[in-house]
């Protein structure tokens, strides 16, 4: 806690509060995603869908995206050099970022051979 003092127990608490918020998101958009097959092409219900999709990005996924990724960095700036199990840490944190990327690539895959 050399390099955030005083402010470390703040950052863990936003970095929580912000992947909250991002996983919230995560589960909501392929609801979103199924409703929107549902609907006729082309209709008004597909167009609601569509603007939904868009706000839930703009609104939720995007804003809370960054600092839940930036923030789970910061640990790895407070570590003293030569302690143990730092490697294996990162590649934890390394993994958990990588997962929603991983996930929505698999998502647009399937909505794209559907």
């Amino acid at each position: 806690m050399n390099f955030l003092g005083n402010a470390y127990l703040w950052v863990k608490a936003a970095h929580l509060i912000f992947v909250i918020f991002w996983m919230a998101g995560m589960f909501m958009l392929p609801r979103y995603l199924v409703y929107h097959q549902e609907a006729l092409p082309g209709s008004a219900e597909a167009q609601l869908w569509t603007e939904r999709e868009a706000k839930l990005r703009r609104i939720i996924l995007t804003p809370s995206n960054a600092p839940a990724r930036a923030w789970s960095l910061s640990p790895f700036t407070s570590l003293p050099s030569g302690q143990t199990g730092v490697d294996a840490d990162f590649a934890g944190v390394a993994g958990l970022v990588l997962l929603p990327v991983i996930v929505v690539m698999v998502i647009a895959l399937c909505c794209w051979l559907a």
